[in-house]
């Protein structure tokens, strides 16, 4: 197959369990006409080929059965050029369908709440190694799709299309996608609720055959099974679902139980959940709490249950490198660690132990219910995070990673300040963390986030405006001779204004990259508004230059002025001789724009004469020392 006939597959499931568990595999500039010669060609060639941007589809599951009709029913949908929905609940088998659709020779650390319509379209822009700029990101993806016939496949789409921010307008670009006649959408969700403007053909993606359920099982048993009536009665209180037999078969296997033992074990825990008051026994639910429940994790106690709330919490997972930082009350974590991974409830990811959407699912809603009280490791977990965003410290001015910690726990540590931002138990602190992140995402890894409402919505307590401008200077003054411990409401209720106008205005500054002018303006105002309640009179000039800055690339010379001229004015009175300097210079050119030369010419002068005089002073006081 030529390789440059593929581009734009992303690796595996991993990555995307990590924002909003969605899976983006593209396949372009092949015809659909040719998709059943290119796959053959393909599977003779070993599938080995690297595309320019060395990233290939995913294979086709090791353990797949019972599924061979379905993926031809689908093969031939695809063919037709017909959108293809996989619906069904969690661990029935969507995406293992998705990847032997993919690898048929006729032709898986942010979840819903941190979804927008920005991380969808931005996450789709880097599968297809497009930069996306300006504020129509989706008319460019469009474009691109546009030039050859493409095969999209959109994994999990419950979790971005029942996103707690921006769905509405996350349907209407699938429907926008579908619309495109060179594009076949090929998606798998475990909600009904589909975008209604494309012509879906719907797969009920059932639960599997009991002679493939029973295959399915034994693969993984690896004991001689003289009684079938025996698997075949507990394969049927299963309901005959996909992951709940895989987890099933494994913990039997490694709790090296008879039939008859892991039938009475499975007998137990259905009782047991039946008297708890559910009154219907859910398989996947049952058969997880049965691998809760096995020898081989009981015998460690409690803090297996703990580490998996943690597992569960955190959208990458674990970094199995720092247990010892993340779990530092907690003695046997990597035991622990590799337990739950011999039961197939987690799984490894690289360096990371992280889980699939159905078991993170059930974990995050049974004992995440109530954060951060029901998760005892939580504390240390923050922690961690905290100190991690200090010590790699983009609010102190020293990088000591050149960025790597955060590009690779960037979706982790978004789920951290999520926490600390919904919960606000120390608001100043919350939006310390808060700031940081930020700074270190727009330094290494430019991309939306979805902080900006929380961030919005921290609350400021009233205060009293001072009337004179030299107030905040006598309050500095005094702070610094009797101690904060002289701190009174209205000086708390400004901390609050300075701390949150500080998120604001980092958020400005990745808007800068990552969105249009217009979000960017927004924000900037709103942090100006902040800073100057609080009296933080530094932060509030800073605003006002980078808000004429915008209204000078947008043409609107006389309000840039006016703008510079207010930013001016707060640093003379400040006594920034510096940055008045600079801004009487940045003024010049605006006079110098609007062809007012002789008004140039004086600011110019100024700033100069300034600056000299700065830096004359600066050397003296050298010298001195």
């Amino acid at each position: 197959m030529d390789k440059e006939k593929i581009a734009g597959w992303q690796r595996d499931l991993g990555r995307f369990l990590q924002i909003f568990n969605t899976e983006l595999n593209v396949l372009t500039n092949v015809k659909l006409e040719e998709i059943i010669v290119m796959f053959e060609r393909f599977r003779r060639e070993g599938g080995t080929q690297t595309t320019p941007q060395g990233i290939l589809p995913p294979g086709k599951p090791s353990l797949f059965v019972g599924r061979n009709d379905l993926v031809h029913e689908v093969t031939t949908l695809l063919i037709q050029t017909r959108h293809v929905a996989f619906v069904g609940t969690g661990g029935i088998g969507k995406t293992c369908l998705a990847k032997a659709v993919l690898n048929e020779p006729d032709y898986d650390d942010m979840d819903a709440s941190q979804v927008s319509y920005d991380v969808f379209l931005d996450r789709m822009g880097g599968t297809l190694g497009l930069t996306l700029g300006g504020s129509d990101r989706l008319s460019v993806i469009c474009a691109h799709l546009l030039a050859a016939p493409s095969l999209l496949v959109l994994d999990n789409a419950e979790t971005f299309l029942d996103a707690a921010q921006d769905k509405t307008h996350i349907a209407d670009a699938v429907d926008s996608l579908g619309a495109l006649t060179s594009t076949v959408v090929l998606l798998t969700t475990r909600s009904r609720a589909l975008p209604s403007n494309v012509l879906w053909a719907v797969i009920a993606v059932p639960a599997l055959k009991p002679v493939a359920a029973r295959k399915a099982f034994t693969a993984v048993f690896h004991k001689r099974i003289e009684d079938t009536n025996v698997i075949d009665s507990l394969l049927q209180s299963l309901d005959y679902h996909p992951l709940s037999i895989n987890l099933l078969a494994h913990a039997a296997r490694e709790n090296d139980w008879s039939l008859e033992e892991l039938l009475d074990a499975w007998n137990q825990q259905q009782t047991d959940l039946l008297h708890n008051g559910d009154g219907k026994s859910q398989s996947l639910i049952v058969t997880l709490e049965l691998s809760l429940n096995s020898p081989a994790l009981k015998k460690l106690g409690d803090s297996v249950l703990h580490v998996l709330q943690i597992i569960a919490f955190l959208p990458q997972g674990v970094d199995r490198r720092e247990l010892g930082g993340l779990f530092p009350s907690l003695t046997g974590a990597s035991m622990i660690v590799d337990a739950v991974c011999k039961q197939s409830i987690t799984y490894r990811r690289d360096a990371y132990v992280t889980m699939l959407a159905p078991v993170r699912l059930y974990i995050s809603t049974t004992y995440n219910s109530a954060l951060p009280q029901v998760v005892p490791l939580l504390a240390g977990v923050r922690a961690y995070y905290r100190d991690r965003l200090e010590i790699c410290g983009a609010v102190h001015g020293k990088v000591i990673d050149g960025g790597a910690w955060i590009i690779a726990e960037d979706i982790n540590t978004e789920r951290i300040v999520t926490l600390e931002l919904t919960l606000l138990e120390d608001v100043i602190a919350a939006c310390t963390i808060c700031t940081s992140f930020l700074s270190h995402i727009r330094l290494h890894k430019p991309r939306p986030t979805a902080i900006h409402a929380l961030i919005e919505a921290i609350p400021v307590p009233t205060m009293t405006p001072p009337k004179h401008r030299h107030y905040w200077r006598l309050r500095d003054s005094i702070h610094s001779l009797i101690g904060k411990q002289a701190t009174r409401h209205g000086v708390a209720a400004s901390a609050v204004a300075e701390a949150k106008g500080k998120c604001l205005h980092a958020l400005a500054a990745l808007a800068c990259i990552v969105d249009d002018a217009t979000v960017m303006f927004d924000l900037l105002v709103a942090a100006k508004q902040l800073f100057s309640s609080s009296g933080q009179k530094r932060g509030e000039a800073m605003c006002w230059r980078q808000i004429a800055e915008l209204q000078c690339a947008s043409g609107h010379m006389v309000a840039a002025d006016q703008s510079f001229q207010v930013a001016t004015r707060i640093m003379h009175d400040i006594r920034d001789c510096t940055g008045e300097a600079y801004l009487n210079e940045a003024r010049g050119v605006v006079m110098a724009q609007k062809r007012e030369m002789s008004q140039a010419r004086l600011l110019f002068s100024k700033a100069s004469k300034d600056l000299t005089a700065i830096l004359d002073q600066t050397g003296r006081r050298g010298a001195e020392q």
